[in-house]
């Protein structure tokens, strides 16, 4: 298949026999290329009109001369990038766009199509790290029983497991945010800290709320 993306098998004549199979082939590969992208990225590029057309343009566009510059500035947002109040879905989606783009611009010495899916696979537990260590804290759980399995899953599969903790925290919630949560163990202690002026008090109270939150939802 790598010679619809190189160029290397170029469109048969529209009226020949064996025009319909490129064909076929041709959108199975731009399916493959596009369904490998998030949707901003995917934005860019589903209007090319070969597999070939994709590659070429998705090259040309993230192809920098200062490549290490890139790279060095992609690997910290990866490590720096954190959910901070957001969905996991969004987060994912940030870090999945990062990681796409250092796939892009590293360079594939590779001898087959093995190597390239060898070397992918141990990328992941990095990614898998970055991903975890960016969650907020009502995470923290799904996060320690993911680090305690006895091998780093692909962060597909992470991400799988941290979106079906987010489902289960919703449901007990009645519905509910996480960020909601958090909002609302912030502003408990400020409403209650105007009865009591014993700042001691206070602060036990709003450890205790806090503390309350994450373990009776």
């Amino acid at each position: 298949m790598a010679s619809w993306i190189n160029g290397n098998k170029p469109a048969s004549s529209s009226d020949s026999v064996a025009y319909a199979e490129w064909e076929e082939n041709n959108c199975l590969v731009q399916s493959w290329l596009l369904n490998s992208m998030t949707k901003p990225v995917r934005a860019l590029f589903e209007h090319g009109a070969t597999a070939y057309d994709i590659w070429e343009a998705a090259w040309k566009t993230y192809t920098v001369t200062q490549n290490s510059s890139r790279m060095f500035q992609l690997r910290r947002q990866s490590i720096l990038t954190c959910q901070n109040g957001e969905s996991v879905k969004v987060f994912y989606e940030k870090l999945h766009a990062i990681w796409q783009e250092i796939d892009c611009l590293r360079s594939h010495e590779y001898s087959c199509a093995d190597d390239g899916a060898r070397r992918l696979k141990e990328l992941e537990p990095d990614r898998v790290y970055d991903f975890l260590g960016g969650l907020d804290p009502p995470y923290d759980g799904v996060r320690s029983r993911i680090l305690a399995l006895s091998h780093v899953p692909p962060s597909l599969e992470a991400y799988a497991m941290v979106m079906e903790e987010d489902t289960r925290q919703s449901a007990m919630l009645g519905g509910g945010s996480m960020a909601l949560k958090v909002d609302l163990a912030r502003q408990r202690p400020a409403l209650t800290a105007r009865r009591d002026q014993s700042p001691l008090i206070q602060k036990i109270f709003s450890f205790c709320w806090v503390v309350s939150c994450w373990l009776y939802p």
